[in-house]
């Protein structure tokens, strides 16, 4: 899980440095900057794969039309963006780095590098990734020539050279370190170290996605996003929800359920007061594939081309959320469209328990105040982030907190409720100049 964002000349972002929670929720003015926030990790994750291009971005959720349009242009001098994460499951910092350059035809053409420290090492010993994806570790000569003598070793095993048959790696190896000095030894054994400690990068990051789901993907349970299992506007819902389901039937009769993952989707889709039954179908032939739906007031179900599209973000949010194929990490974009305010809360306090349960960090935008109501800022996991610009148009991010809250709140006779605080402007994330 990420402990801290750092980001520096991307889009609006001039220089943002944040410690984020599991749960995350960002609220802001239009065109203050909080996707960007988003599609800065997208863009981390797109070089930590060494996939820093158009094709790869683009079904992700990432907004931009020309390379250039990634770098923050409040003058004219900027080449350079960078996006640096710290996470919980290892003492290190990862930092992705873009030099742009003149003459570049696509993203790739630009010099692109993923360092990560260790913070275990005193030296601050590094390990860079180029946009290949080889790993370039600061070898003296003899290192080298010990990884060359290896590799043809290595070769001549492969091929089944007899003429070289006492020309093992174990024996290259031994007589090798048995020449090198008492530096170059330490040396080594600190680059293996570090080399064993960057494996533990968070690998989930790569497939970090934004999701922001649309009605007409929702209800099309035959058509398949170019993202799987779940596309960013909703495409595989039903195929997904169904595998959860032949998943949960294999574990009953095998007396194996730990997580009963569809039980949660069910009963949460169900939270809709008319709502009074729901089934997916079993079927394997897509025509005939159906989420149908029992409305307590209506004498015919349902399918969810007739359901309401309330229903189906909210059903869209919790398979997210609850399925063990999805990303580890990811954010929605919007997730309050086409939900109740009342809905909103009761959502986002039921995410935050499977973010817990099931493991996922998230991070969500928001221009509806209830959605706020669902949060427990006194919870460490749980995160709200104001977004503004300041007066030179920079993208800011204040977390806020039961230490920073403004006076207003805590002040107030009765309680009140971060939605209408955010309402009156306690908050920010306010338009200023109306």
């Amino acid at each position: 899980m990420l402990k801290q964002v750092k980001i520096e000349n991307f889009k609006s972002v001039k220089k943002v440095d944040v410690k984020v929670g599991r749960f995350n929720v960002i609220i802001g003015e239009n065109g203050a900057g909080k996707s960007n926030f988003l599609e800065a990790l997208a863009v981390y994750s797109a070089i930590e794969t060494g996939k820093f291009d158009h094709e790869f971005l683009w079904p992700r959720g990432i907004r931009f039309t020309e390379p250039k349009e990634l770098l923050s242009l409040f003058d004219h001098d900027t080449k350079h963006f960078s996006i640096e994460i710290s996470d919980t499951s290892s003492n290190q910092d990862h930092k992705a780095s873009v030099d742009f350059s003149e003459d570049m035809v696509d993203l790739s053409d630009n010099k692109i590098e993923l360092v990560s420290t260790s913070n275990n090492i005193k030296s601050n010993s590094k390990i860079k990734i180029d946009h290949e994806s080889s790993i370039k570790i600061g070898l003296t000569d003899s290192m080298k020539k010990l990884l060359e003598d290896l590799n043809k070793s290595n070769q001549n095993i492969k091929n089944n050279d007899t003429n070289n048959s006492n020309d093992t790696a174990l024996t290259i190896f031994k007589s090798l370190i048995d020449e090198m000095s008492e530096s170059n030894k330490k040396e080594l054994v600190e680059n293996i170290a570090i080399s064993l400690d960057i494996q533990k990068r968070p690998k989930y990051l790569d497939r970090f996605l934004v999701y922001s789901p649309e009605n007409t993907a929702l209800k099309n349970l035959v058509k398949d996003g170019q993202i799987l299992p779940l596309g960013v506007n909703g495409e595989g819902l039903f195929k997904q929800i169904q595998r959860i389901k032949a998943e949960r039937d294999l574990e009953a009769r095998n007396n194996t359920v730990y997580k009963d993952s569809f039980s949660d989707i069910i009963d949460s889709a169900s939270k809709f007061d008319w709502v009074e039954s729901i089934d997916i179908s079993d079927s394997t032939n897509p025509l005939d594939h159906k989420i149908r739906i029992t409305d307590q007031y209506l004498v015919q179900e349902l399918d969810q081309r007739s359901a309401n599209e309330g229903f189906l973000f909210v059903l869209f949010y919790v398979t997210l959320f609850c399925s063990k194929n999805t990303p580890k990490i990811f954010a929605i974009d919007n997730i309050d469209a086409s939900l109740n305010p009342k809905m909103c809360r009761v959502l986002i306090e039921l995410l935050i328990k499977f973010a817990k349960k099931y493991d996922k960090q998230v991070f969500v935008t928001t221009h509806n105040p209830a959605i706020l109501d669902g949060l427990n800022l006194y919870d460490e996991e749980q995160a709200l982030f104001v977004v503004s610009r300041n007066s030179d148009g920079h993208t800011k991010l204040k977390r806020m907190n039961r230490d920073n809250l403004p006076k207003e709140i805590l002040d107030s006779s009765e309680a009140l409720r971060l939605s209408e605080a955010f309402i009156r402007g306690y908050l920010g994330g306010l338009p200023k100049n109306f």
